[in-house]
């Protein structure tokens, strides 16, 4: 590559969310909760409601799973069929440590918001909007899987990590010299 094209990628300011990543994430976590209960006061056709609040969701989903998935805990997966199963995890490089704070908002969003799509479950139930059940029950469901196959990603990571660990110590290369006793050091 050309220097003065490395030069001017290495020039480019970052964008909204590589400076505020904490911020971007909270406001794509909040655009389905938004969606949801924008949906629930104003629009009165369940197909519209149905349509709009899965589409938001799909939409955070794909964020977190692609975007901030990768920058606030450095884990990513992602959909494709290979021998041992059809999920494939993937985890940022071995110096990579993220930062506490972004990693707790991470995974406290993630709890955060199964808590507010099963309260808004029973919302919907108090107020006799049966469609809104369903969403809300479906958009927590799919907030747990979402949760769950980051987690499943967290514990391989860790994995990998305690296995890089333990790699030179269950080779069987390994060997102790022999230290002479003392008594059989006066003998020779």
């Amino acid at each position: 590559m050309d220097d003065s094209v490395s030069a001017a990628i290495q020039k480019q300011k970052p964008n909204f969310t590589d400076r505020y990543p904490l911020l971007a994430y909270s406001l794509i976590k909040l655009f389905p909760i938004a969606t949801f209960y924008l949906c629930f006061a104003y629009v009165s056709n369940p197909s519209v409601s149905i349509v709009l609040c899965f589409a938001a969701f799909l939409i955070e989903f794909l964020v977190v799973k692609d975007k901030f998935g990768m920058e606030l805990v450095g884990l990513r997966f992602t959909f494709e069929p290979n021998e041992n199963s059809i999920i494939r995890y993937f985890s940022r490089p071995s110096p990579f440590i993220p930062q506490t704070s972004l990693s707790n908002a991470f995974w406290l969003g993630s709890f955060a918001s199964i808590g507010v799509f099963g309260i808004s479950a029973f919302l919907s139930i108090i107020f006799k909007k049966f469609t809104f059940f369903i969403i809300s029950l479906c958009e927590a469901i799919l907030q747990g899987a979402s949760l769950f196959l980051f987690t499943a990603a967290h514990e391989m990571k860790r994995r990998e990590a305690n296995q890089i660990v333990r790699s030179p110590f269950q080779e069987e290369s390994i060997e102790f010299q022999l230290v002479a006793e003392e008594n059989e050091k006066d003998i020779v």
